[in-house]
């Protein structure tokens, strides 16, 4: 186990392929299998066939790409609440990510309002009624907004269309083997970012594709390890508005691939938001496991990063996050436009009391200890 963990802590550990199917596919497993316990009736009344197809999707064994996915993190939130009102909803968003991936089946839902759905990197009309023929090669959807009707076919799985006929395409930028998908204002609108509540650029949130697709192509060229490390976890940007002299960044646990960004045309800056919110994704994918720390330590610790205190499990992240955009940057030569030697400057002056810290605290758990030791022999070497 600890070799295997030692492959979150940076993209120049090994890292099974494998673990990561097990590891990610058993936890949404029991996440989809406690969601439809818990509301297979409710879902019943406004659905025909959902349910048989995601129960008999549980007893599947699922690849991380498959799983690691919003729709899992928005079923695993729901069932932390004491009533919701859009089960229904999560249950649709669950079954096309299924057969988007692949599965065939037929299955139909009645909604009480209408509302949008994405597949991939498109969105669907507003719809109060679906029907969904899946036979593994292509995908048919008819739907209904009051009397009117559309019919919709996807090929199955879904590859990287540009175009679907009625259906409403987002941008995607390449991402090496992967791609990332920017979210509109409509995708927000869906139940799956229903507790977003950042300052999120609705206006301008295409602008970033262009700036974010140079980035990209300069670390394939500069840092391809780090590529790699991000393509593989990050599927979604949220652009927030940019703040001047400021970067703005966020991700969590609850939302599995999705990463928010300034939008900024600086490719250093995006380069170093992107490794940041895509490191802190495996650590989000390691807790699954369990926690970083045992709890043992209430000691407040100082976060140069923050510029306040912090307890010991928020300065792991923080040394995770902040290590490997300085490994990042030592990767780079100084010719790679994305001034890696003064960026570097500015990040080593903030370890040091993090290091501090982690060499202090004696509550760290081996989950823990495998996400910072390889990273500090890394830096250090």
């Amino acid at each position: 186990m600890e070799r295997h963990c030692r492959g979150f802590s940076c993209p120049f550990e090994p890292l099974s392929e494998e673990f990561l199917d097990t590891l990610a596919g058993g936890y949404a497993r029991e996440v989809v299998q406690r969601f439809v316990t818990r509301y297979a009736r409710r879902i019943d009344q406004q659905t025909f066939g959902v349910v048989p197809m995601i129960t008999g999707w549980v007893g599947e064994e699922h690849t991380f790409a498959t799983v690691w996915d919003i729709i899992f993190g928005s079923l695993r939130t729901s069932l932390g609440a004491t009533e919701s009102s859009e089960i229904t909803e999560l249950a649709v968003s669950l079954a096309l990510r299924l057969n988007e991936c692949g599965l065939a089946s037929c299955w139909e839902a009645q909604l009480d309002s209408p509302a949008r759905f994405r597949i991939g990197r498109f969105l669907l009309p507003a719809i109060d009624n679906l029907q969904i023929t899946a036979n593994g090669t292509q995908m048919y959807l008819r739907i209904y907004r009051g009397r009117s009707k559309k019919q919709i076919v996807f090929p199955q799985p879904l590859k990287d269309e540009s175009r679907i006929e009625g259906a409403d395409s987002l941008t995607a930028t390449s991402a090496g083997q992967g791609r990332f998908i920017i979210l509109t204002r409509e995708a927000l609108r869906s139940v799956q970012f229903a507790d977003i509540s950042l300052d999120v650029d609705t206006r301008r949130h295409n602008s970033i594709a262009g700036p974010l697709e140079k980035t990209v192509a300069t670390i394939e060229e500069f840092a391809p390890n780090y590529l790699s490390w991000v393509s593989r976890i990050v599927r979604y940007i949220i652009p927030l508005k940019s703040k001047a002299k400021r970067l703005i960044s966020s991700s969590h646990f609850s939302m599995p691939g999705v990463v928010c960004i300034s939008n900024q045309r600086n490719p250093t800056d995006l380069a170093e938001m992107l490794i940041h919110e895509g490191t802190h994704q495996y650590l989000y994918l390691l807790r699954r496991l369990g926690p970083v720390d045992d709890g043992s330590d209430k000691a407040l610790y100082y976060s140069p990063v923050r510029g306040t205190k912090r307890p010991i499990g928020a300065i792991v992240a923080a040394y995770h996050a902040v290590g490997n955009v300085i490994l990042f940057c030592r990767e780079c030569p100084a010719v790679a436009g994305l001034w890696p030697r003064e960026r570097e400057t500015s990040l080593v002056s903030l370890i040091g009391p993090l290091e501090e810290a982690l060499h202090r605290t004696q509550s760290l758990t081996p989950l823990g200890d495998a996400l910072w030791k390889p990273l500090y022999g890394r830096l250090h070497k």
